[in-house]
């Protein structure tokens, strides 16, 4: 059950570090592909316009890198083995 305190992208970035910066970098990478094609006013006088495919863009971004981080972290996760895959100890308790 999850707490109030539990945030959707820090445990994502807990979890699996190498997912969410390639989620992050996409993300980065589709706003600045989306102010380049979509933020020209003279084209698209419609600020709202303008707005929502700025965020799709965005989103499709973290989309294409959520993909692209599975694939890696897939990747790399063959190629370690099973013997590095062991869990560290949890320095905290859980409450």
């Amino acid at each position: 059950m999850p707490r109030d305190d539990d945030h959707f992208w820090l445990d994502i970035f807990k979890k699996s570090p190498l997912i969410a910066t390639f989620m992050a970098i996409g993300g980065i990478l589709g706003c600045g592909a989306g102010v380049y094609f979509f933020g020209d006013l003279g084209r698209l006088p419609n600020l709202r316009l303008v707005a929502c495919l700025i965020f799709s863009a965005t989103c499709a971004g973290i989309f294409v890198g959520l993909i692209v981080g599975v694939i890696v972290d897939s990747l790399i996760g063959s190629v370690r083995g099973d013997d590095d895959k062991k869990r560290r100890k949890n320095r905290g308790k859980h409450r």
